[in-house]
């Protein structure tokens, strides 16, 4: 497989890959490895987890929904 990076990130790439003593080809597979990880965990997922009904100041007030007692 061949790729064309942007001449600044292929730079930084195979800096990375010196400091870390690893072959360019490794750190790109190993990076490729963590960010398709990350991908598949539910946390990063970009759909809605919850549809439902949500209240307006949830953003400023997640604090107050999850952790207050209920009423």
């Amino acid at each position: 497989m061949t790729i064309a990076l942007p001449d600044q990130l292929a730079e930084r790439a195979r800096q990375v890959a010196i400091n870390r003593g690893v072959s360019l080809d490794e750190f790109v597979r190993q990076a490729l490895e963590v960010r398709l990880d990350v991908l598949d965990d539910p946390l990063f997922t970009t759909y809605a987890v919850y549809e439902g009904p949500a209240p307006s100041d949830l953003s400023e007030r997640h604090d107050d929904y999850l952790y207050s007692e209920k009423e």
